[in-house]
C-alpha cells in the first residue's frame, strides 16, 4: 500500500470518527461517498477513486457547488452533498466554509 493511500484511509477514518451523529446517520454519509455515483465524478474530476484524497478545500467547495446542483442529489434531497460539506468542514477545522448561493441577494418577504 503506497503512503497516498494510507493518508487517505487515516483521513477517512477520523472523519467518521469525529461526526457527532447516530450511527444510522454516518452509514448514510459512509455509503454517499462511497457511492457509484459520487466516485464516479470524484475520478471525473480529479482522478482519484476516493474523495478522501482530496485536501484542497477551494477545489472541495467548487466540486460540493456542483455536487449540491446536480438533479441526483435534489432528487435524492441532498444525500451527495451533505456529507461532503460536512468533510470540507473537517477538513476547515471544524468550521463552516462557502457561502450560500443567494449570498446578498434580495429576498421576497412571505406572506403568511
Amino acid at each position: 500500500m503506497n503512503f497516498d493511500k494510507i493518508e487517505c484511509n487515516k483521513r477517512q477514518n477520523s472523519f467518521l470518527k469525529q461526526l457527532d451523529l447516530a450511527d444510522s446517520s454516518i452509514r448514510r454519509y459512509r455509503d454517499a461517498l462511497k457511492s457509484p455515483f459520487l466516485t464516479g465524478l470524484v475520478m471525473q474530476e480529479f482522478r482519484k477513486d476516493s474523495i478522501f484524497y482530496i485536501t484542497d478545500i477551494e477545489k472541495l467547495w467548487k466540486f460540493y457547488s456542483m455536487i449540491n446542483l446536480h438533479p441526483a442529489n435534489i432528487r435524492m434531497h441532498r444525500y451527495y452533498s451533505a456529507p461532503l460539506m460536512k468533510y470540507i468542514s473537517f477538513l476547515n477545522g471544524g468550521k463552516k466554509y462557502g457561502r450560500r448561493i443567494d449570498f446578498q441577494k434580495k429576498r421576497e418577504k412571505r406572506s403568511l
